[in-house]
């Protein structure tokens, strides 16, 4: 590393350098990333060479072996988003499955690739889509593009004997400015079977687990990259489901609510909010501990969460507290806002840079937001018994998703609200989650019963 870049160098003939992200490397502290489906996209340079009887292209042939490229744990398949192949030293991408198959499946790009440029590949279920410096390159489909996760590997080496016969130098050195992963948002949900059901595109995926009835899951995503789902079990406790599989955390949840999770990203990984069965406390559940937080919530209703990136504490949970009033708790400290909720609603508080901001019912009915500094009415009715959902957008500024008095899905944003027209089903309510670019995802119930973003 130097100068805030990855620099992959070769000394001299049979040598090379790699790095990767595979989170089983087995070195301890080491969390690793993987991930599955999205786009993700590489900055690099490779300086180009121009030897005496090749025919390169202005601005020279790839040397070496550069890679760029990701794979599952079990090394079963490949995507390849840039590998400098051949004896011109193509920039080449490439999908392979190396099981009775071995689907070797992909092409190299014309033109030159030296000096710096940008790789990317869109990852959906089925098929890669490759990008080079923004412009479209190719697609490859195959049956064994599915959801297991994968990490990053970056690499520089001299051609093997039998393999990749470009051109080589030494010494030689690619540079790597940057890696950037965007996940396909994966949504979580209680089917009309009662069991917990995923979905990325493409993608449903029935886990078998059974869920309370009347409950919804939380999902959030770890720093490395996986999942983690938060939910009230059949048998009203508390239960995550994650990359180790399903494990029941034997706390008991009121119920009809639901419990919600978030990653801290240091110290514990994720924290866990949840209204306790029988005593209606506010408890909180880490990795190695659970924690009776003393609010006393109202029953039926569920706590929000959120953690705090930077700021003068980890998290913040809002809830609605017995008195039927808007709680606030931080650690060591516990707040009633004196806001009155409309009963049987549950707040939704999302971070804003190092601050927060709360979503929730008035007593009124209408939308209301809170944060540190102010509350506001914001004069738009919501459909009784249903609760608001708020994100905070990349780039600044939030987006709060709620079921109007009409029964119709709003979004309200940047001080306007915004009538989507599409119905909902009556006494639910939406989920709504930040994309890049400053966008959004909403996942909703339709008033047809089928889930719908």
């Amino acid at each position: 590393m130097g100068n805030g870049y990855l620099n992959l160098g070769i000394t001299s003939n049979g040598c090379g350098a790699a790095v990767e992200s595979n989170p089983a490397d087995g070195v301890s502290g080491h969390l690793g990333f993987s991930f599955s489906y999205g786009y993700v996209e590489w900055r690099a340079y490779v300086p180009g060479i121009g030897p005496e009887g090749l025919k390169c292209p202005k601005g020279g042939c790839l040397p070496d072996w550069p890679a760029l490229w990701s794979l599952p744990e079990s090394h079963v398949t490949e995507i390849d988003t840039m590998e400098g192949l051949e004896t011109l030293g193509q920039a080449c991408f490439h999908f392979h499955h190396f099981a009775a198959t071995d689907e070797n499946t992909g092409e190299c790009v014309t033109g030159s690739y030296a000096g710096w440029h940008t790789y990317g590949a869109d990852w959906e279920p089925g098929s890669v889509t490759y990008y080079y410096d923004g412009v479209k390159v190719g697609k490859i489909s195959s049956p064994y593009m599915g959801p297991t996760p994968q990490y990053l590997v970056m690499g520089f080496q001299t051609p093997g004997p039998t393999c990749c016969h470009q051109p080589y130098q030494a010494p030689d050195q690619m540079v790597v400015d940057y890696v950037k992963v965007w996940q396909h948002p994966k949504i979580s949900f209680q089917a009309n079977t009662g069991h917990l059901w995923t979905y990325t595109p493409g993608e449903p995926l029935d886990t078998g687990l059974a869920m309370k009835a009347g409950t919804g899951p939380s999902l959030t995503t770890l720093e490395h990259g996986q999942d983690l789902t938060a939910f009230q079990g059949g048998a009203d406790q508390l239960w995550l489901d994650g990359p180790e599989g399903a494990n029941n955390e034997l706390l008991t949840i009121d119920p009809g609510s639901s419990p919600d999770i978030a990653a801290l990203g240091s110290g514990s990984p994720y924290i866990v909010a949840l209204n306790k069965e029988s005593t209606h406390h506010l408890w909180v559940f880490v990795p190695t501990e659970a924690d009776d937080e003393t609010i006393v919530m109202a029953p039926g209703t569920s706590p929000s969460i959120t953690g705090l990136a930077g700021g003068p504490s980890p998290y913040v949970i809002a809830a609605q507290g017995s008195n039927e009033h808007l709680w606030l708790r931080v650690p060591a400290e516990a707040d009633d806002e004196g806001l009155p909720m409309s009963k049987g609603t549950s707040p939704s508080v999302t971070a804003l840079g190092t601050s927060y901001i709360v979503a929730y019912q008035c007593s009124n009915g209408d939308l209301c937001l809170f944060l540190p500094t102010e509350h506001d009415d914001e004069g738009l009715g919501m459909a009784a018994g249903t609760s608001p959902s708020i994100t905070g957008l990349v780039g600044g500024g939030y987006a709060a998703a709620f079921q109007a008095n009409t029964h119709n899905l709003y979004v309200f944003a940047a001080g306007k609200a915004t009538n989507t027209g599409l119905s909902m089903n009556e006494g639910t309510s939406p989920s709504i989650t930040a994309l890049e670019g400053g966008s959004y995802q909403i996942t909703f119930q339709t008033s047809g019963g089928n889930l719908e973003t």
